[in-house]
């Protein structure tokens, strides 16, 4: 508003009386009539014109419309010097005033496209109407270029940004394969003849079922556990039924090797039994909890896990007891036994094959150590 005050002041009281020298009924007039026009100009072309045309490229439409633009002002102003000449104090006796030279010589004597063909017309059309709003114009264009110039930059500094982040996750990916291979090959070195293993417990079970009921029942638990790592582990979906039976396995073993000494549990409901997830994804948090729970853990040492699986999600929960905290020992992971893959590429794993559907929340309180995974199915 400060601005075009400025301008209406300008061509009040200094640019129309200098340059018409008439009564103060043409000045005014005129003065209204040309800050009519550089309203009119300054937001058709830099609000319209040039956002549409100029800034997208679009010169041979730009241009049309320019001259279709300075095609109506020039009518406008055919009109009002018609008027003003009426009202003007140059038709008094030798006193040939601006508005009645201008319609007398010019004007009155050429047609209403006289602004496109004759290059004083035009000038005078110029001089008349556009030339206290160009420099308006080329300000605002001036920012707007720099203003569209940021916003490419920003965009394109946005894109680079984008294109880092999808290498990032690209190498995170290749770094997540990476240490698949590296576990599947040290999983191979492990298994020395499995199917020969795996029959020869069979046949000491077969042997020893009737003589120490309790050592046969272990024997099971192990050939149960070989029998699921070695057919079931490498599918990309097991039931959920196996993968709680192969905790429920492991926990057996567990028992049988602490004795009373550690408060071991396991509890397990399930609405949908058959409902699919990735094998041996739980067994790391389990196998955490003994390596560095139950072993750190001196006064009443417990192991408490829990799975419970409705139609659309799972939850498991594992608690353990501790002395200390140490964060690196706890994020170490399993030694590998029994296909464990360590708590760090269990995230990583959950990640890749649920993403935005789980939930991990792992915390160490000051005698318990604590595993909640959510996932949604």
């Amino acid at each position: 508003m400060l601005i075009w005050g400025g301008v209406w002041y300008i061509i009040r009281y200094f640019a129309i009386p200098s340059l018409t020298k008439d009564n103060d009924e043409v000045v005014r007039h005129a003065a209204v009539v040309v800050f009519a026009q550089s309203l009119f100009i300054f937001y058709t072309i830099g609000y319209l014109t040039f956002p549409r045309l100029l800034y997208k490229g679009k010169f041979l439409i730009l241009l049309l419309v320019l001259l279709g633009l300075f095609q109506l002002i020039y009518i406008t102003n055919f009109l009002e010097f018609r008027y003003l000449v009426s009202i003007s104090d140059s038709r008094l006796p030798g006193n040939p005033l601006y508005v009645s030279r201008v319609w007398d010589q010019h004007m009155s004597q050429r047609p209403l496209t006289a602004c496109l063909t004759d290059f004083l017309m035009a000038y005078l059309n110029y001089s008349w109407s556009f030339y206290y709003v160009t420099p308006l114009l080329a300000v605002k264009t001036t920012i707007d270029l720099v203003r569209t110039r940021t916003r490419n930059l920003v965009l394109e500094r946005d894109r680079f940004k984008l294109e880092s982040e999808n290498l990032s996750l690209a190498t995170q990916r290749l770094s997540l394969q990476r240490d698949y291979l590296v576990l599947e090959v040290n999983f191979l070195r492990s298994q020395i003849s499995p199917h020969f293993l795996f029959n020869t417990l069979n046949a000491v079970y077969n042997r020893i079922v009737d003589a120490d009921e309790l050592a046969a029942e272990l024997i099971a638990k192990i050939a149960s556990l070989m029998q699921y790592t070695l057919y079931l582990a490498n599918k990309d979906q097991v039931a959920v039924e196996d993968e709680a039976r192969y905790i429920d396995n492991y926990l057996g073993l567990e028992r049988a090797r602490f004795g009373e000494d550690v408060d071991i549990q396991f509890e397990y409901t399930a609405q949908n039994e058959s409902l699919q997830i990735a094998p041996l994804l739980l067994i790391s948090f389990v196998e955490n909890a003994f390596k560095h729970g139950v072993s750190l853990a001196d006064d009443n040492p417990f192991v408490h896990v829990a799975l419970h699986v409705t139609d659309s999600r799972l939850v498991f929960t594992s608690k353990n007891s501790i002395i200390t905290f140490d964060p690196d020992a706890e994020l170490e992971g399993s030694d590998g036994r029994n296909g464990g893959i360590g708590l760090e590429n269990t995230a990583k794993r959950l990640s890749l094959l649920y993403p935005e559907r789980h939930q991990l929340r792992i915390q160490a309180l000051e005698e318990v150590f604590e595993v909640e995974l959510v996932i949604q199915f």
